[in-house]
């Protein structure tokens, strides 16, 4: 009885890297079917928020095909000279982790604001993102992932949104 608490205990205790690899690799694969021709996605994170998270990367490269850039970004201040590494690895998209100190509203404007004259399309699961300029909030409606494309700034960007797919809907603010 003593092995059984233990055990179950140990199980329980250990991250669980395949839901988060699970969920990473379909949000990207549906970013993937609007920017069919990306090859790299710069991911910026909070690490103290979720240290789990840097562990399910090789996974989501291996299943998607996308190079992964790992950002990881412990201090705001810190943002400006993170996002000059990253753009230097051909970034197709942008990925802000849903974390308190990546999702917020100043941080995805000064990451778009940031990556706009490279056309770099900005892509996070926060409502934020749409108001802050970013290309596209993910969003979950009954378990299936959809990407709210932000109408105000879709222009700015090559990218076409397939017309009469569900999955993406242009959104003004």
């Amino acid at each position: 009885m003593v092995r059984k608490i233990l055990f179950f205990t140990v199980f329980v205790g250990l991250p669980s890297f395949g839901q988060d690899a699970a969920e990473m690799i379909h949000k990207f694969n549906l970013i993937q079917e609007l920017v069919p021709n990306c090859t790299t996605v710069g991911v910026i994170w909070d690490p103290k928020s979720n240290p789990a998270l840097e562990a399910v990367f090789g996974e989501v490269s291996s299943a998607t095909g996308l190079r992964v850039v790992k950002t990881p970004l412990e201090n705001i201040r810190d943002l400006s000279g993170l996002i000059r590494q990253m753009t230097q690895y051909n970034i197709s998209f942008i990925y802000l982790h849903e974390d308190r100190l990546v999702s917020s509203k100043n941080v995805i404007k000064f990451v778009v604001k940031s990556t706009l004259d490279k056309k770099i399309p900005v892509f996070c699961q926060s409502e934020d993102v749409m108001t802050a300029g970013g290309y596209g909030e993910l969003v979950n409606v009954g378990g299936s992932w959809k990407i709210r494309v932000n109408g105000n700034v879709k222009d700015q960007y090559d990218i076409a949104v397939p017309e009469g797919n569900d999955k993406f809907q242009v959104a003004f603010n």
